[in-house]
């Protein structure tokens, strides 16, 4: 077969994978359970799990500071901290919109440079603007936006939920955690040149498998897996 899963045995003991063999830890022994590894022939190489991996959140996401003056050291920080202040300077503004003259400003907290209310509203918002601009970066970084993602490693990180195998006991899809095997898909299918493995298909969160989100081209040679190459669809 071009690609084998193998489970652990009883105990932890994990046994040594062929090259492009995967496996998966069901068991609680070992402290390793839901883990997948994938087989070079020599060794076993973990993949992260799902909550090993810290991305696509703002609370998480860090943020450099160095130019804004904030004293955030997150993403989320950073926009919480700067909506408190849009609220002094709406609070502000509008004092000045009833009849109030120009609001001097201190800036000795804040580390503006602006002494005026309306020369910091608007040095704030220019501030606002770039962690606007520092967001869509950190998201195109990340994948999680547009065609930058990789929906492989998205629903590798994935627990698996269950396997489904063709008459000749090879994998044909792969369905993973909020796979509702109705309009929420997260899985692999699987499709074949024979006894070859040809390419995975890759659905994230789809109604359907009428679109691919991504796809994995394989090269097999003697029935072993030598190649693989992601495309987003």
């Amino acid at each position: 077969m071009a690609i084998i899963i193998k489970q652990d045995t009883t105990g932890g003991e994990k046994p040594l994978l062929d090259v492009g063999e995967f496996g998966y830890d069901k068991y609680t022994d070992g402290g390793d359970e839901g883990r997948v590894y994938v087989g070079t022939g020599d060794e076993n190489i973990p993949l992260a799990r799902q909550d090993e991996l810290g991305f696509g959140t703002a609370e998480n996401t860090t943020y450099d500071n160095t130019d804004s003056g904030l004293t955030a050291t997150t993403v989320q920080e950073a926009i919480d901290e700067a909506e408190a202040r849009i609220d002094t300077a709406e609070d502000d503004i509008a004092k000045v919109e009833n009849g109030t003259t120009e609001i001097t400003y201190n800036n000795t907290d804040s580390g503006l440079d602006a002494v005026t209310l309306s020369s910091a509203v608007n040095e704030l918002d220019s501030r606002i603007d770039q962690i606007d601009t520092d967001n869509t970066d950190v998201d195109n970084a990340l994948g999680t936006l547009g065609t930058t993602k990789r929906y492989d490693k998205m629903l590798d990180v994935l627990g698996i939920l269950m396997i489904e195998y063709d008459d000749d006991e090879n994998p044909l899809v792969i369905r993973y955690t909020g796979d509702n095997d109705d309009d929420e898909l997260y899985r692999d299918v699987l499709t074949y040149d024979g006894e070859e493995l040809d390419y995975i298909s890759h659905y994230y969160n789809r109604a359907n498998t009428d679109t691919e989100d991504g796809r994995t081209e394989i090269t097999t040679t003697d029935g072993l897996i030598t190649g693989a190459v992601y495309n987003d669809v």
